[in-house]
């Protein structure tokens, strides 16, 4: 998008984003503070509105976004005025091999099925450039976090899987060098989070208490600054693009794959 915004505008735009996107984009942001994107080829994929597609441009760069379903394109093209674009029926993405410096995926495009997430991530890594970045951000996994046990263990809606910091380096080794995790939505923005997503669930997205998110969310705000220092219940991770390693698979002794093995109802 070539017009160039006033910082009220972004700031009208970003305020305009329901409270843990905004937290995501100002988190991306934040991690692109630190590059510099002149003239580079950029592409985010996966934002579930293109208000957030529209903040990211601010860093610089020329971006293309991916929108998840075909219902978004039409209104993510009016909103951006520019022409988005779909994946493929398999997740593969629309774009030649080697063309952006940098890709940034959206929350809940991870899945937490490693299997499936693997492939986008090796999708990511065919249009990427050799050394260029990636950023995505996930749900982490805190099996013992207070917020969570308190919701019965329960994933807010739409926000994918969970990884923990292990299972999200595993996932990243075969193509990625992890460069580092920002941590945000600590314990009180959590309980908001989730408190909004059991009233969603129950009475529907138009549910009048729902508008008291205007006033928990910034006290939850300042109830989490002294919490700075805990892991959030939300990471953006970011990496860098190199060769891609297929995934070793599991033999037995004699050299035969375990998984074929088993598929064969194999007998050792």
């Amino acid at each position: 998008m070539s017009a160039t915004f006033s910082t009220e505008t972004i700031r009208q735009l970003a305020a305009r984003l329901p409270v843990p996107q905004r937290l995501e984009v100002q988190t991306v942001l934040a991690v692109l503070s630190n590059m510099d994107l002149t003239g580079k080829a950029c592409l985010d994929i996966g934002f579930g509105s293109p208000v957030a597609s529209r903040v990211l441009r601010m860093a610089g760069g020329y971006w293309t976004s991916v929108v998840r379903s075909e219902g978004d394109v039409a209104m993510a093209s009016s909103f951006l005025d520019e022409e988005v674009v779909l994946p493929g029926a398999s997740g593969e993405l629309p774009f030649e091999d080697k063309q952006f410096d940098l890709v940034v995926v959206g929350h809940g495009c991870l899945t937490g099925d490693a299997e499936a997430d693997h492939a986008a991530l090796q999708e990511c890594h065919r249009v990427l450039k050799v050394g260029a970045l990636i950023i995505l951000t996930a749900e982490f996994a805190k099996p013992w976090g207070l917020a969570y046990i308190l919701n019965g263990r329960r994933l807010v809606r739409q926000t994918g899987g969970s990884y923990s910091e292990h299972a999200i380096f595993s996932l990243m080794r075969n193509g990625y060098d992890v460069l580092g995790l920002r941590h945000f939505c600590r314990f009180w923005r959590q309980l908001v989070r989730q408190w909004i997503d059991r009233r969603q669930r129950q009475y529907g997205e138009r549910d009048a208490r729902l508008s008291l998110s205007g006033i928990l969310y910034p006290l939850a705000a300042l109830l989490d600054w002294p919490l700075f220092w805990t892991r959030g219940y939300l990471v953006t991770v970011q990496g860098r693009r190199k060769g891609w390693r297929a995934r070793e698979s599991m033999r037995m002794g004699d050299g035969r794959n375990i998984s074929e093995c088993v598929l064969h109802n194999y007998r050792g």
